[in-house]
């Protein structure tokens, strides 16, 4: 049997002679709170009564809890005196690098612009990843969750989808050769050219709103469409096109003919919006709207008394007071609403949320964001979505780009905040049926190759770290967009993917504005 009592003796002797022979006068050790780290204490305050316990959080809820705990609970015992170096801001350079460089099916080597310790640098190697099957995007839907909640909401960088539901038109057919149900024509009746090919003029988005919203993408912008003045529930429209909602079938997979969706209807939406808070209530989602396919006064008036009764009857508890400088902590759990309509007098003078005064169309414009008496706040909007070819009102979309990320990227001002619509289309690029039709329509895909590649690439950069706003952007989440045209499907990558990662993680870059 062993004698722990003599092995005790020969390890504090040891020490003893490891501080002789080294002139040294104490001891230091790190004090993790586990069973090693308390033994090694014991061994060193029995060898030498100077003894300091370093412990060393970085910002997990365990290290910050439990073994701190149990670690102060040794020192306590034993009389050792104990000291606390925290290493959250070391550990948020460490991910800063990290999500710089990690990039699928890619090998690194990185070096940090910064250094952890004086006169040393360091190197952080990421070696071959394997690609993801799917299209989704995985681990972000409580990415939120982990942002203090004193961060200025106006200072996280935020992903969106711009027309959020136009994953599908309100008509359908199966065609042999498509890769599966989620892929097929849409159609819009015309009186002139009768059912016709329209998916470059309604398809923006590859996903679900359920499937966004597990990719982390936390804005969405949504058109509902009034035709009455009366109250009534109200139906999600591209333009003048209805949107199909999948979830609601209405359509039989691998048959032939022409099918039709049930349309996504806003109340169906809050109600996920607000089902989804329930099961993540860390998280936040902003609702941008504006009315859609209208043109008289009583529809406007019929939009704006729907859109009050449905938010209040679906999304009661659930709706985030605005003010320039609100915090993530103010709307946790909650919908933001951002509503470019001024539909006060249809809500006794009171807005939810955010009233965004949409001033210009086809532009970069300044304007602002109101609550309920609580001042006005400054935004940037990049609205630049007809591209003719690349250049509109002597503007190029990259240029509009970097003027809006440039508004909030460096500014001091946390009440300063952005909306920057990535998404456009193109004329040059625009036909259907070979015909350009309703002035100007395009290929959605094709603008999302080039700018929602050239925006996730501006962001991803080691050196870009400051704030991006709100990035709405067609296919959000998705890698690539299933297009049909004629007899045949395009498969073009539109980066989707990697613009609502560059956005998430672009916020562990650079320490966010808090309120202190």
């Amino acid at each position: 049997m062993r004698d722990y009592a003599k092995e005790f003796e020969n390890r504090v002797a040891f020490i003893r002679d490891l501080l002789k022979s080294s002139g040294a006068q104490g001891i230091i050790y790190g004090n993790s709170g586990g069973k090693d780290s308390a033994l090694v204490g014991i061994l060193c305050k029995a060898a030498c009564d100077n003894t300091v316990g370093i412990m060393m959080p970085c910002a997990s809820k365990r290290n910050f809890g439990e073994d701190m705990s149990d670690g102060l609970a040794v020192a306590e015992q034993f009389n050792i005196e104990t000291r606390t170096v925290d290493l959250t801001a070391e550990k948020e350079l460490v991910m800063q690098t990290l999500s710089a460089v990690t990039t699928q099916g890619k090998t690194y080597s990185y070096t940090t612009p910064a250094t952890l310790k004086a006169g040393h640098r360091y190197s952080f190697t990421i070696g071959d990843m394997q690609a993801q099957a799917q299209q989704t995007s995985e681990g972000y839907s409580d990415w939120m969750a982990y942002l203090p909640d004193n961060t200025y909401l106006s200072q996280v960088s935020i992903p969106g989808s711009h027309d959020a539901c136009t994953i599908y038109g309100s008509h359908y057919e199966y065609k042999d050769g498509m890769p599966d149900d989620r892929y097929h024509f849409k159609w819009l009746q015309n009186v002139v050219f009768g059912y016709m090919n329209t998916t470059k003029i309604i398809k923006a988005q590859e996903l679900s709103i359920e499937e966004q919203l597990a990719a982390g993408v936390r804005m969405f912008d949504l058109r509902p469409s009034s035709s009455s003045s009366s109250v009534r529930d109200l139906p999600i429209h591209h333009g003048i096109a209805p949107l199909g909602d999948p979830t609601l079938g209405g359509y039989a997979p691998g048959s032939s003919g022409r099918q039709e969706l049930s349309p996504f209807m806003l109340s169906h939406l809050l109600d996920r919006f607000v089902g989804f808070l329930d099961e993540h209530p860390g998280e936040t989602v902003l609702v941008h709207m504006k009315y859609e396919n209208t043109s008289t006064s009583a529809n406007k008036t019929g939009w704006d008394k729907s859109v009050v009764s449905l938010i209040k009857s679906h999304c009661s508890g659930y709706v985030a007071d605005f003010h320039p400088l609100m915090t993530l902590a103010d709307a946790r759990g909650k919908i933001l609403f951002v509503i470019r309509e001024d539909y006060k007098s249809s809500n006794n003078g009171r807005y939810f949320g955010a009233y965004l005064n949409w001033t210009h169309d086809k532009v970069v414009f300044d304007t602002t964001l109101s609550g309920n008496g609580v001042g006005k706040a400054p935004i940037r909007v990049n609205d630049l979505y007809n591209i003719k070819n690349g250049a509109s009102d002597g503007k190029t979309k990259y240029a509009a780009i970097d003027e809006c990320i440039a508004y909030t990227y460096n500014t001091d001002d946390p009440t300063r905040w952005c909306m920057n619509y990535v998404s456009c289309y193109d004329t040059a690029h625009c036909s259907v049926s070979g015909i350009s039709l309703f002035g100007a329509v395009g290929d959605y895909d094709y603008c999302a190759n080039k700018y929602n590649r050239y925006t996730a690439d501006k962001i991803d950069r080691y050196d870009f770290r400051g704030n991006v706003g709100i990035v709405l952007m067609d296919f959000a989440a998705a890698s690539h967009a299933t297009m049909t045209y004629g007899q045949t499907y395009s498969n073009m990558q539109v980066y989707g993917d990697d613009l609502v990662r560059a956005v998430i993680c672009n916020n562990n870059k650079w320490n966010l504005r808090r309120n202190e």
